[in-house]
């Protein structure tokens, strides 16, 4: 039956035996069952085997058959970004998010990255500042954005992003000054 090899194959995946998983799913496709949580269920497995082409090709597959399914959209984003292919990372969030909210859902992203993290280090903040590039190329105005990625520039030492990054933001939004708290570098470069 289809439906045994698909539980079966959630019961793997539980169980953390991704490639068992994999060929559960497998045969449920091939006795008949093609539903988006097949395929999305079958590229979560194929990611936690890090197989990143073959999880890229079953959240497509399952976006394919239902557009709006937003667990597979964002799957497709983390695995894009994974693969440090940014411009395909932001545009598999465009059937799930309206390009208005886009830019803030990528600041989000990237200050969780940093902000809840004990230790931050250089791969998150490098990976958060990819995030505001991409939210930054999406809408040129998010003060915001521009403020966050200077804060970032200061942790990763790059005095030149840091200062363009801040000037841009008070440019755009001069309250953003009043609250401005950059203590890493003197008061000279404020």
């Amino acid at each position: 039956m289809v439906s045994v090899s698909f539980q079966l194959g959630n019961a793997s995946y539980y169980q953390k035996e991704y490639t068992k998983a994999i060929h559960y799913y497998e045969d449920a496709l091939q006795k008949g069952m093609n539903t988006h949580y097949l395929h999305y269920n079958m590229a979560n497995a194929w990611l936690k085997i890090h197989h990143h082409d073959a999880a890229i090709k079953a959240y497509l597959r399952s976006l394919s058959i239902c557009h709006e399914f937003t667990p597979a959209a964002y799957g497709l984003f983390r695995v894009y970004f994974v693969k440090h292919d940014y411009q395909n990372a932001v545009s598999a969030l465009r059937p799930v998010i309206s390009d208005e909210k886009l830019p803030h859902y990528l600041f989000a992203q990237a200050k969780l990255l940093y902000q809840n993290e004990p230790e931050i280090n250089n791969h998150k903040l490098r990976e958060a500042h990819r995030l505001l590039s991409c939210a930054i190329d999406l809408d040129a105005d998010f003060a915001q954005a521009y403020y966050e990625r200077a804060y970032i520039n200061s942790k990763l030492n790059d005095l030149s992003g840091f200062a363009r990054d801040r000037n841009t933001a008070f440019g755009l939004s001069p309250q953003l000054r009043e609250g401005h708290v950059f203590n890493l570098f003197s008061s000279q470069s404020l």
